[in-house]
């Protein structure tokens, strides 16, 4: 079994809910930390998320759902490359593959992502299913000839409201569902727990740090976005760069090395 494994016992996470499961993190010094790790292996990181984004290219093509269900995997290398990077362990592009290991709960997280982003879909969608049917009525009373109403589609005020609505929707829809999942596949690689018990005990820790996960989505999400704005180039910086932070935060709440004997320490520098 791989070293990084149960090294949050359900035990130790059961302990720290029981204990109120709230945390405060600065977010500041947690990028500054992800920036120097970051810096000292660039190259293997820009080259695994260039490898990400065309292998993500090619499914996206095929089917985006299988798109989706690949990411939660390759998120997990960049955790355990850099839980091995900051115990001095032996970390290198092959060690960034190891998210697949865990590839059966995270393909099942990932399907269960996706899930829940379909329903945050739906009021958008009925939206505007509903302003194109009636803007369709309005057409056929005021013009009994029929005239075609898709013209005019978006300039009517019903369908731009109802497209901002859906919009605004889906898009906090999404931003609760990323705080109540945030620490799911953390569990699952490092607490070797199942999906539903990894977002059950991820929902609950998430619900009790609503704020302080919000200030950490908005944070990465504006550092993706710049990195969106650098003709994409930034995003092979920014990408890694968040998921060594969102690492780092989890071991900043979370003491994995709780418990660990001094034989087991020696074994672990010595893998």
């Amino acid at each position: 079994m791989e070293e990084h494994r149960q090294q949050l016992p359900y035990q130790h996470l059961e302990e720290f809910i029981s204990q109120g499961g709230t945390f405060n993190v600065s977010v500041r010094k947690i990028i500054s930390r992800a920036w120097e790790m970051l810096t000292l292996d660039l190259p293997t990181h820009i080259g695994f998320d260039f490898l990400f984004g065309i292998i993500y290219g090619i499914a996206s093509q095929i089917l985006s759902f299988i798109a989706y269900i690949l990411v939660p995997p390759f998120h997990a290398g960049w955790y355990i490359h850099t839980y091995r990077k900051k115990r001095g362990l032996s970390a290198d592009f092959n060690t960034l593959f190891k998210g697949f290991g865990h590839m059966g709960n995270l393909i099942i997280y990932g399907l269960i992502n996706v899930l829940f982003q379909i329903i945050a879909l739906l009021p958008f969608i009925g939206l505007i299913i509903y302003s194109i049917y009636y803007l369709f009525e309005i057409t056929n009373t005021n013009n009994p000839q029929g005239i075609d109403p898709f013209g005019d589609l978006f300039e009517d005020m019903n369908f731009l409201l109802f497209t901002i609505i859906g919009s605004t929707i889906f898009v906090i829809c999404n931003i609760i569902f990323n705080i109540y999942f945030f620490f799911a596949p953390f569990f699952i690689v490092f607490s070797d727990l199942s999906a539903s018990e990894a977002i059950k005990k991820s929902a609950t820790i998430g619900q009790r740090n609503f704020m302080g996960l919000l200030k950490i989505t908005i944070v990465f999400s504006f550092i993706q976005l710049i990195g969106s704005l650098l003709c994409l180039v930034g995003r092979l910086i920014t990408t890694p760069l968040s998921h060594i932070s969102y690492h780092l935060i989890f071991e900043e709440i979370f003491d994995l090395d709780k418990g660990l004997s001094e034989t087991d320490e020696i074994i672990q520098h010595l893998i």
